[in-house]
């Protein structure tokens, strides 16, 4: 397996909005504009200009209104009409792909400091009219981009949750492994809270000022993450009561959202999963001791 040897991620040069839930302080947000009014503010936090910047690209998955143009436009808003970059779609693994290809571009030395900007909003997904002339009286064919993606994969034919089922009975992760590992990160949240907040203070702006759609004023604050929810004992009744004896369904269920990409349920306690997060990375070659 290659390695990349001369591409750093400096101490500092990355962030984060907060986690918000689904339908909550961010579903009228613009996931594209949203990336770019986020990402100047922190460059400038940073002291740092679009002309720092020779590359960039963007991972999205869930189609805005105009987002046909791409890393090119948030890109832009920020700052750096000069830098042109790809669009990375690989559905959950957009994230990792997305500092794949930054981190590659450094590495063959065609860039020197790129910026992988990631950002989707799953509320109010689109719903997509695609023509059909061949269908009866060419009637169309539409979907539902979130919901309709969410529930079936076009290779396996079955919903994202049953990925998680599957992974974890390929490789035999049982139920109780898997509750260990959700109490483990669940404390390790808890301590990422710790002190006001002290650690996610180190990659995210608290309080976060949330913008109105139009991106003039703003519409709330929010505090620090919304939605999340720790594993209590009337919560795992409640969730792992519904999953059977689906064990990944059961573990996830006792998290603060559903399986990755699964379409939440409502239970007696409260279920979320994520919305818009904008998350961005700097990347560059290495080493510097500035």
């Amino acid at each position: 397996m290659s390695t990349f040897s001369k591409v750093e991620i400096p101490y500092g040069l990355y962030w984060s909005t907060p986690f918000a839930k689904w339908q909550g302080s961010f579903q009228h947000l613009h996931a594209l504009k949203f990336a770019a009014h986020v990402g100047k503010a922190e460059l400038s936090r940073r002291g740092l200009k679009g002309n720092d910047f020779d590359f960039g690209a963007l991972g999205t998955t869930v189609i805005q209104h105009r987002s046909f143009w791409g890393a090119p436009w948030p890109l832009y808003d920020m700052g750096m009409e000069h830098v042109a970059g790809p669009t990375v779609n690989q559905a959950c693994a957009t994230g990792v792909r997305l500092l794949q290809v930054c981190a590659s571009e450094i590495e063959l030395g065609t860039a020197s400091v790129a910026l992988a900007l990631s950002a989707d909003r799953v509320s109010n997904g689109a719903t997509a009219v695609y023509p059909g002339p061949a269908g009866p009286g060419g009637t169309a064919q539409a979907e539902n981009i979130v919901m309709e993606s969410f529930n079936d994969d076009p290779i396996g034919h079955h919903s994202m949750a049953r990925t998680a089922e599957n992974v974890a009975t390929k490789l035999g992760v049982g139920m109780q492994e898997q509750h260990e590992l959700v109490l483990q990160r669940t404390a390790q949240y808890q301590q990422a809270l710790a002190d006001e907040n002290a650690f996610q203070r180190r990659y995210m702006t608290l309080p976060f000022p949330v913008p109105r759609a139009n991106f003039r004023g703003e519409a709330g604050t929010l505090a620090g993450d919304e939605g999340v929810i720790g594993p209590t004992s009337v919560v795992r009744e409640t969730r792992i009561a519904h999953c059977g004896t689906s064990p990944a369904c059961a573990s996830d269920a006792m998290t603060s959202r559903p399986p990755v990409g699964a379409v939440p349920i409502r239970y007696e306690t409260k279920v979320s999963t994520a919305d818009v997060v904008v998350m961005a990375t700097i990347a560059w070659s290495g080493p510097h001791t500035s």
